[in-house]
């Protein structure tokens, strides 16, 4: 009796231990040999390997009853060749950053202009890991994102207020423009900081990517005294109007939009045209993606005669990009099983996966978060361009350019994507005087330490990439600029 239950008692503690053991989550060692691989052979082989790595600290979901962990890291990445980070047509440093979890401010060592050979990149990122059964599998990083603070302060008011007092004091007291004064009151804060030299761009919605870029752009200058006012729009439409009314020193839109709002074309046409539009530089590029999910029997965008697509509504111009893309694929509206409409991204996304689309057609960003996750939690497909399509879209005076979405952007895509791109581009009005131009030009272009304060697009920000996509006038004060900048 004794010797059973001492068996029973050891069996137990066995189990316990094994148990325990599976619990304990994945080791260093499976940390290391697991972003080791994702760098050498699934992000950029023959680019980056792994220096170093050190756990931080490791978190259960309990939601998903200890389905999940993610583990926080920190990491030193050698590169073994040069490689240029803020490039348009290779890995960059958004791709990198959402592979490894890391945010942009916790990410050193990305330097502009390209990194070379030997080169250290210090990051804090986050893995996720999925078990399965008893075995704990890799699931790729795992981006912790906390929204901005929006909460406006006492102290932020009063602030505020005594800029706009010194303003107007020093409006009336050194000019004749009383006048103007007056009338300014009723016009925005941002308008008035303008007469202070202070620079306001209309940068989009909150969180967006060239919303990051010029909250970047004002945390580089929150200490100096030319401040940098970030006025966010619901999109290129607002920003326009801030832009047209004095309320915006610059504005940030896509080349297409400033291309149809400058003839008061398309989805301007009930607004108005602009055509004191100015172009001022291209931030970075934004691919037409085109996804099925993969048992599709969609083999090529020419294949979605009959079907039913779902159009990403990522800016004013969405439905003007997707019909352009599928037109030059032979594909008309009429040819469609129905009219599309423009949904949000997470909606058109949720109709591919319930089957009441075929595809999905989105314009946004390189490794955009909610495509990378979908892709990364479902079997997608990302449907190439045709090289004669491309050929259509991007010959003559076109907002179009040739692009190439890197391999290993998303999940499971092993071969680069051909597509075309429109870009985010900084514009302004004509009227606006070079002195503001030259100040926005420099912070935007040379100053910010985009990953730093936030923001991974920001890497892309170059003057050897400023002029893609160009096809408006560009405002004579940022051709100068960008013609004494243009060396790289």
């Amino acid at each position: 009796m004794f010797v059973r239950q001492a068996s029973a008692l050891v069996l137990l503690i066995g189990g316990l231990f094994i148990l325990s053991a599976c619990d304990a989550g994945p080791s260093p060692e499976d940390l290391k040999r697991d972003i080791g691989a994702q760098l050498e052979t699934e992000l950029a082989p023959g680019l980056l390997s792994l220096d170093q790595i050190t756990p931080i600290n490791e978190t259960t979901f309990a939601s998903t009853e200890r389905d999940r962990r993610r583990i926080r890291f920190s990491a030193d990445i050698k590169l073994k060749r040069d490689h240029d980070f803020g490039a348009w047509d290779q890995l960059n440093a958004v791709v990198l950053l959402q592979a490894l979890g890391a945010r942009p401010e916790d990410t050193s060592g990305i330097k502009r202009g390209g990194n070379h050979t030997g080169d250290i990149i210090h990051v804090t990122g986050a893995s996720l890991y999925v078990r399965e059964k008893s075995q704990w599998k890799f699931s790729g990083g795992d981006v912790q994102t906390s929204s901005p603070s929006l909460a406006v302060g006492r102290t932020d008011v009063l602030k505020a207020y005594w800029q706009l007092t010194k303003a107007t004091a020093r409006a009336v007291a050194y000019t004749s423009q009383a006048t103007v004064v007056r009338d300014e009151l009723i016009a925005t804060t941002a308008r008035f900081g303008r007469l202070e030299a202070v620079l306001a761009v209309a940068s989009g919605p909150v969180s967006s990517d060239t919303w990051e870029i010029t909250e970047a752009a004002r945390k580089q200058r929150a200490d100096s005294g030319a401040a940098v006012i970030n006025l966010a729009t619901h999109d290129s439409i607002e920003s326009l109007r801030l832009l047209q009314e004095g309320n915006a020193t610059a504005a940030i839109i896509r080349s297409d939009d400033a291309v149809l709002a400058s003839t008061g074309a398309g989805p301007f046409e009930d607004i108005g045209s602009f055509p004191a539009l100015r172009v001022l530089g291209s931030l970075f590029a934004e691919p037409l993606h085109v996804l099925v999910m993969a048992p599709s029997t969609v083999a090529s965008i020419s294949d979605l005669t009959g079907k039913r697509i779902a159009i990403a509504a990522t800016g004013p111009a969405a439905m003007t990009e997707a019909v352009d893309v599928l037109r030059a694929h032979r594909v008309g509206i009429a040819a469609l099983a129905a009219p599309p409409e423009p949904v949000t991204l997470d909606a058109a996304l949720d109709a591919l996966e319930k089957g009441d689309v075929d595809a999905v057609v989105v314009t946004s960003s390189f490794a955009a978060s909610e495509l990378r996750a979908f892709a990364s939690s479902h079997s997608v497909r990302f449907l190439p361009l045709d090289s004669d399509a491309i050929a259509l879209l991007t010959v003559g005076a076109t907002s179009y350019l040739p692009a190439t979405i890197p391999p290993r952007t998303y999940a499971q895509q092993t071969r680069p994507i051909a597509t075309v791109a429109v870009t985010a581009q900084l514009v302004t009005m004509a009227g606006v005087s070079s002195a503001e131009i030259d100040a926005l030009m420099k912070l935007i272009f040379t100053e910010v330490d985009y990953l730093r304060f936030g923001s991974a697009s920001g890497a892309m920000v170059d003057t050897h990439w400023a002029t893609n996509g160009v096809t408006l006038p560009l405002h004579p004060a940022a051709e100068a600029f960008l013609r004494g900048n243009s060396a790289k």
